[in-house]
């Protein structure tokens, strides 16, 4: 499940991904410091993930995509 505050939400793309690899997402306010603090953790693992998985900077890949 993510936590999202925005962004490529209605992204046919992006919910695509979303459904191929069964997680389910959810909204959150900008007003709401915890769920900040949640999506601020997630893009630190994510940007982490990136750096492990893509190498030359290619996140369309399957390593990227099982990291996740």
């Amino acid at each position: 499940s993510v936590l999202l505050t925005g962004g490529p939400v209605k992204s046919t793309d992006f919910l695509n991904f979303m459904e191929r690899w069964g997680i389910h997402h959810g909204m959150s306010s900008f007003h709401y410091p915890l769920s900040n603090g949640h999506v601020e953790a997630a893009v630190k693992a994510v940007k982490h993930l990136i750096l492990k998985t893509a190498l030359n900077g290619y996140i369309d890949g399957e390593d990227f995509d099982r990291g996740l």
